[in-house]
């Protein structure tokens, strides 16, 4: 370990002074994550950069893909970047749809679909006869008392009844004579 920490403080005493502060605050700040929300805010990109970026994918998109771009925005006038990005956007939602199918939850109008509502009222109409017969269940404290006795019963197996059917006379006396604690047994 004290190898390591050599290493370290070698290559630490290399860097110039700035260079060392700016490491140490990279450091707490990766121990620290919980504390620092600087990480987690939503920085822009400038547009000039968003377009630089966005130019080299066009290009390095299909030529169909790059033609479609080209005429949409010659015969509507809008710029070519806004229009790849609007493209881009529309298919990661269809990728995200048909990757986990229809959903409950509609992320265009951010509402709950109609599909939830029918299977909730699915789930409905197949409770609805079995209500009286668990109504009858759950009331009947006996009936309920038996079938848990019984499930008890089938689980263990063997019934005890005394406390020497859990541990024998002989088994506690040695107990007690080896801790000389009646807790112990």
């Amino acid at each position: 370990m004290e190898n390591n920490t050599s290493i370290f403080e070698q290559l630490a005493s290399s860097l110039p002074i700035e260079e060392r502060k700016a490491l140490l605050l990279k450091i707490n700040k990766s121990l620290k994550l919980h504390e620092s929300t600087e990480d987690y805010t939503r920085h822009e990109i400038p547009r000039k950069e968003l377009e630089i970026k966005v130019k080299n994918d066009i290009e390095s998109s299909s030529w169909f893909e790059r033609f479609i771009i080209k005429i949409y925005s010659f015969f509507t006038g809008k710029n070519t970047v806004d229009y790849f990005l609007k493209r881009k956007l529309h298919h990661l939602k269809k990728s995200l749809i048909s990757i986990n199918g229809p959903s409950y939850f509609d992320p265009e109008c951010k509402k709950l679909s109609g599909r939830l509502a029918s299977d909730i009222y699915s789930l409905y109409v197949l409770a609805v006869p079995l209500r009286k017969f668990f109504k009858v269940i759950w009331y009947d404290t006996d009936f309920i008392e038996s079938v848990y006795s019984t499930l008890i019963s089938e689980m263990i197996h063997t019934k005890k009844n005394t406390i020497y059917d859990f541990v024998s006379l002989e088994e506690m006396e040695s107990i007690f004579a080896d801790t000389g604690d009646k807790n112990q047994i």
